[in-house]
């Protein structure tokens, strides 16, 4: 893995940081035990990944998350997660979990005023859904700009415009 000089480095040249999909979020992070129902958790990814926001966040660089990157994103400012959605939260809409192989699609609906609605210029968009985590507790400072069905918080930005987007 890289450490210090190599990551201040890597800071220096990048204009933004994309944070992608993957494993469960360590429920450590936001202060509960893992449940039996939350899937593989890398300690190492969570680490670097956290390690990357605050250099990337010290520095006002652009930062993107996607999947994982949402969820990840969202506990490093201050919130919390759903280790799974469907125990935890609702069976109204399927959120099926990524270590599942089928194909899984919704609708989700874009929040006007929002930097994601301005992007795509439609009230509801289609996603692939694959995940079985998801935002109990937004972050503070953070505000929705897309939500499921279901009223799962399926993206946020930062209130004050900074540059932050999660899907």
């Amino acid at each position: 893995w890289c450490e210090g000089e190599d990551l201040e480095q890597i800071n220096d040249i990048c204009a933004g940081f994309l944070f992608t999909g993957g494993q469960d979020v360590d429920p450590h992070l936001y202060g509960e035990e893992p449940d039996a129902l939350c899937g593989r958790i890398n300690h190492a990814r969570d680490e670097l990944e956290k390690r990357i926001f605050d250099m990337a966040w010290e520095k006002d660089k652009a930062v993107f998350g996607i999947c994982r990157g949402l969820q990840v994103l969202n506990v490093f400012l201050g919130g919390t997660l759903y280790q799974d959605i469907g125990e935890q939260y609702s069976h109204d809409l399927e959120h099926p979990r990524n270590d599942v192989p089928r194909d899984y699609a919704h609708s989700m609906s874009l929040v006007s005023g929002t930097m994601l609605r301005s992007i795509y210029g439609a009230d509801e968009i289609q996603v692939n859904s694959r995940h079985h985590q998801g935002i109990k507790t937004l972050a503070p400072g953070l505000k929705i700009n897309a939500v499921a069905p279901d009223r799962l918080i399926e993206g946020f930005e930062f209130a004050d415009g900074r540059p932050l987007l999660a899907v």
